[in-house]
């Protein structure tokens, strides 16, 4: 699976959504995706959703404001098969450069 921030990485700016391409059309309505922070703090974030075009990630948008730090996505992917799959990642915002 691809993500967007990817998994482990550091990113300068925080992300407005986070994405996710799996490799099977998702039943969003029982599909999660939770975003927390370093504390295990609930990140507020939209529902998930999904453009209609092939190959299009699963999305949701970030609603809380993300400041420096580490930041752990945690997911739960259920396809049209009914096989329920999950897991997570972590990814970094890094401190603003100071001047």
């Amino acid at each position: 699976m691809r993500s967007e921030p990817g998994a482990d990485s550091t990113v300068k700016v925080a992300p407005t959504a986070i994405r996710l391409w799996f490799t099977e059309p998702l039943q969003l309505a029982v599909s999660t995706v939770r975003l927390s922070d370093a504390a295990g703090h609930a990140v507020a974030t939209g529902k998930p959703y999904a453009a209609a075009a092939a190959n299009s990630p699963v999305a949701v948008d970030v609603q809380g404001h993300l400041g420096a730090g580490r930041y752990t996505v945690t997911w739960r992917a259920m396809p049209r098969d009914g096989h329920v799959s999950s897991g997570h990642f972590a990814f970094t915002v890094a401190p603003a450069a100071s001047h």
